[in-house]
This record gives C-alpha cells, structure tokens and sequence, in this order.
C-alpha cells in the first residue's frame, strides 16, 4: 500500500518574523483543518501574525473548506495572535480570478467582506509576497 506525500510544511522564519505554510498537494477537509490548527499552534508559539501560505501546488476547493476557514478558523486567530494579522497567499502565477479552480485561500481573497480582523491578498511571486508582509508589518509598527 502507498501512502500519500506529506500534504504541508510549516517554518517559521525567525529573520523575517514570517511563518510559511507550504501546501505540497491538494488535502481533504480533514488535511485542511489539521494543516491550519498545527499552523496556529506554530504561530502561537513564536507570536507570528506574518504568513506566507503557499498554496501553489492546491487547486482544489470545495464551499465546505472555504466555509470553514472563514466561519471557524480565521476569526480565531484575531483571538490568538498579535494584531495586525497578513496572510500572504501565493498561487500559480498564471491563476486568473474566476477563471481556474482555486484553493480555499484564494477563494476567500475573492470575497473581502468576510476578512474581519486580517488582511488577505494573493500573489503569484514569493518575493512580491514577503515585501508585502514586510511593509505591512513595518507600517503597523
């Protein structure tokens, strides 16, 4: 019997103060939640309310996942973490809006009027995502 590929990474990144979330393939629901529960404790542990949650290798969503996120598990982290909280997320540089399947993530970019208490913005460069946390994080200070 084959078992599956590791579904993520989690670093925290002490020189930048970021934690990143690597998602390495598309997860079930139940991934999903243990992924971002083992990320908050991360998170807690270090103070981190810089993320950089790489979501390019996920193109899957289902409304379940992306019900989850912003119901249940995001408005936890203005509870749990230092204000204010940026979650970066990078997708597939050629990801259009509207047009590919897209992580739960990504989805909730899309829908601003849910974002109460953090900041979300998508980006298909990793270097465009960190200067983003990283004046964010700077301006805030």
């Amino acid at each position: 019997m084959h078992s599956l590929p590791p579904a993520f990474t989690i670093l925290f990144r002490s020189d930048l103060r970021v934690l990143v979330i690597r998602w390495l393939r598309d997860v079930t629901q139940q991934e999903l939640q243990q992924g971002y529960l083992q990320a908050l404790a991360e998170a807690q542990r270090y103070a981190a309310s810089c993320w950089l949650v790489d979501a390019r290798r996920r193109v899957l969503a289902d409304e379940s996942m992306v019900h989850w996120l912003a119901s249940s598990y995001l408005p936890t982290l203005t509870q749990r973490l230092p204000s204010p909280i940026q979650l970066a997320c990078l997708v597939a540089a050629t990801w259009q809006f509207n047009s590919m399947p897209a992580p739960p993530l990504a989805e909730l970019a899309q829908r601003p009027q849910l974002h109460e208490g953090y900041q979300l913005s998508l980006f298909g460069d990793e270097g465009k995502a960190m200067q983003w946390l990283d004046f964010n994080r700077t301006a805030t200070s």
